[in-house]
């Protein structure tokens, strides 16, 4: 059974992807339509370890901030039908369940987050400092014409 999926009046079809990669990059370019407005994805492939499971590496990690004050924290798994749930998808969630478990692994996520989010407002910073600056040069060439 073929099925579409319907928001603001465009109809999303059904895409077989032959290579995951395709896939995790159309969830990506997508993700405000797929997760919602208030939401920040990011693809960085952080390896998630645990000492007792191996590791494991998520597509992404996704934060909700409907509720400000309590934003939810998502791990996102793309996944294409053909792998097997129990042999393949299963040991990765075991795996995301039992790094969260670990205080030293929430962390160290916590970390990386921190670090990630103070490079993406200093990156903007420098965008404004850049833009302000365009438009003074901008101010004196109009100026001294």
């Amino acid at each position: 059974m073929r099925s579409a999926i319907f928001m603001d009046g465009k109809k999303f079809a059904e895409t077989e992807f032959k290579y995951e990669p395709d896939f995790e990059r159309i969830v990506k370019e997508n993700s405000t339509t797929l997760f919602g407005e208030k939401t920040v994805f990011s693809d960085l492939k952080n390896k998630v370890e645990t000492k007792t499971l191996g590791s494991a590496i998520p597509d992404g990690f996704l934060f909700d901030f409907k509720d400000v004050e309590n934003p939810d924290f998502y791990l996102v798994e793309v996944e294409r039908r053909e792998h097997d749930f129990y042999k393949h998808i299963f040991p990765q969630v075991t795996k995301f369940f039992a790094f969260f478990k670990n205080t030293t692994s929430r962390n160290f996520l916590q970390l990386i987050w921190t670090s990630w989010f103070c490079f993406i407002i200093l990156d903007l910073m420098c965008t404004i400092q850049n833009l302000q600056k365009k438009k003074r040069k901008k101010s004196l060439l109009l100026h001294n014409q």
